[in-house]
């Protein structure tokens, strides 16, 4: 789903509409055509249903994008989970399943949640999650 195609601006004078006026054309680039802000689990079943049923690739985003790119996609329905804000939680003697011994605490975080509340929730708590540098960097997709 990847497209070169994109839109050229005039890095002296942006605003510039010369630069894509006709017969120039301006693409959206790899961006996907169509979103979904996700703010409850019905909304992902809405576009599933919906990409099913048209054909329409899905892609997943976050808060950004994917190292591989899989968080964009020219022509694609984007399901937007930054505002699924599902609480994070603490599993105290986390036993991971097809396990018989707790491996030790545990953190369950859903789609939307950026590193910085996992962050200050690990800290709230006395706990350590490893995870990226950047706190606007979402954890999951």
């Amino acid at each position: 789903m990847s497209s070169g195609q994109s839109c050229g601006l005039d890095s002296s004078l942006p605003q510039n509409p010369l630069v894509y006026a006709p017969p120039n054309q301006c693409y959206q680039g790899n961006l996907a055509n169509y979103y979904i802000d996700v703010r409850q689990p019905s909304d992902i079943q809405a576009g599933l249903a919906f990409a099913n049923s048209t054909g329409i690739p899905l892609t997943i985003k976050n808060s950004g994008h994917d190292y591989k790119g899989r968080s964009a996609g020219a022509g694609s329905l984007a399901l937007w989970t930054h505002n699924l804000q599902q609480p994070i939680t603490l599993t105290n003697g986390f036993v991971p399943e097809g396990c018989s011994a707790s491996v030790g605490n545990g953190v369950t975080v859903g789609a939307g949640q950026g590193f910085k509340a996992v962050y200050e929730f690990a800290e709230a708590n006395g706990i350590t999650v490893v995870g990226g540098s950047s706190p606007t960097v979402g954890i999951s997709g």
